[in-house]
């Protein structure tokens, strides 16, 4: 049997506090607030919560097309990376998933949420930041929040954000290189197996966005690199 991932004295205060509630939704939203705690002064937690808000509405989107169950989508999207305070260290950061899926855990026992979808929920989170290689008893729920995860986290505006990161302080040929190791990274994701056709269809529209952003800025650069071979300068 897999051991259980041990939670901080915080984070169990925190889900003590939880009753059995009328709008589960709303109180898994109010115990990703009290975990993470985003505040200006932590960009880190800000930033996670934010994602996650924008990883619900996507999971949301793919539940109404789809025809899934919207609540428990929302709720495992809401709660999918509630685990990350517990990580200590930046080489923790793989141990979310199973910290996030222990919370949720704890948090349907207190809440009462429905048993069968507890356990669905829960391992969903357990499993969002699989790749390539899924479970073959995963299921379209399953699937459907690590789809949600990979959308935002691979989107325009993560790409925007990780564009800033390749431009600081580097020679005009690093940028090049680096936008091509982008460009090689974003191929190599693109046949990620998805659960449903309209995550698949999502998440293609969000490479070819993120692809032809990046080719646009390589051709920027490779126009400033001829002017400035034919100029001779160096």
């Amino acid at each position: 049997m897999k051991k259980k991932e041990v939670l901080s004295k915080r984070v169990l205060q925190i889900i003590d506090t939880y009753k059995p509630s009328e709008n589960p939704v709303v109180a898994a939203h109010k115990l990703l607030k009290d975990i993470l705690n985003p505040i200006p002064e932590r960009y880190d937690m800000m930033y996670r919560y934010e994602h996650t808000l924008r990883v619900t509405q996507i999971g949301a989107t793919i539940a109404k097309v789809e025809g899934l169950p919207e609540e428990p989508i929302l709720i495992a999207c809401l709660l999918h990376d509630v685990g990350y305070p517990e990580c200590k260290e930046f080489s923790d950061l793989w141990k979310h998933p199973e910290l996030g899926a222990r919370i949720a855990e704890l948090f349907f026992k207190n809440t009462g949420y429905d048993e069968t979808w507890s356990k669905t929920i829960c391992r969903g989170i357990a499993m969002h930041s699989l790749k390539e290689k899924l479970p073959e008893d995963m299921t379209p729920f399953e699937i459907t929040v690590r789809d949600a995860d990979d959308i935002d986290r691979f989107s325009l505006l993560r790409c925007d954000e990780q564009m800033g990161d390749i431009v600081k302080e580097h020679s005009t040929k690093e940028i090049i290189d680096r936008c091509e190791a982008m460009l090689r990274q974003t191929e190599g994701v693109w046949n990620y197996p998805r659960g449903t056709k309209t995550a698949k269809k999502m998440w293609e529209e969000c490479l070819q966005q993120r692809k032809d952003a990046t080719q646009r800025l390589i051709e920027k650069l490779e126009i400033s690199e001829e002017l400035k071979q034919s100029l001779g300068i160096r």
